[in-house]
């Protein structure tokens, strides 16, 4: 999906072997291994909410694929990221959760990520369950 759409665009995520690997997006990398600014502040103590908004912002990244079960314990994603999927695989067992969640860091980028999803759902293995925005399409986005 990201090789596809967003190859080049800075993307937020928590598990970037593949993307890392078959892509060069620039990863801003929520969980410490590609990105300095949050294994610093992991290893501070001071990563948060406001932290991730803030890494975002700053590598202008427009969307994140994460799991979102890793930032319960932060205060959770910022308020003003869309969630408009879900891909969920189950038993998974080499992914750090079964549900990646995929969000617009970047309300105005909402409509043309969920027109991607929806291009690209057909690609997806079977065993992946998809839902969310994109899935229904008569559903409009917060605030419209």
């Amino acid at each position: 999906f990201i090789g596809v759409y967003y190859a080049r665009d800075s993307i937020a995520l928590n598990d970037i072997g593949a993307v890392s690997y078959f892509t060069n997006a620039k990863i801003c990398d929520l969980a410490g291994l590609a990105t300095l600014e949050t294994a610093r502040a992991l290893s501070k103590h001071t990563f948060s909410t406001a932290k991730i908004a803030a890494l975002t912002q700053a590598q202008g990244t427009h969307i994140a694929l994460v799991y979102d079960s890793w930032y319960t314990t932060v205060g959770g994603l910022p308020a003003t990221w869309i969630k408009v999927g879900e891909w969920t695989t189950p038993n998974c067992v080499v992914c750090g959760d079964d549900t990646v969640s995929i969000y617009a860091v970047d309300p105005s980028v909402a409509p043309d990520l969920i027109s991607h999803l929806q291009a690209f759902s057909s690609n997806l293995p079977q065993t992946v369950v998809q839902k969310g925005l994109y899935m229904n399409t008569d559903k409009k986005l917060p605030g419209e």
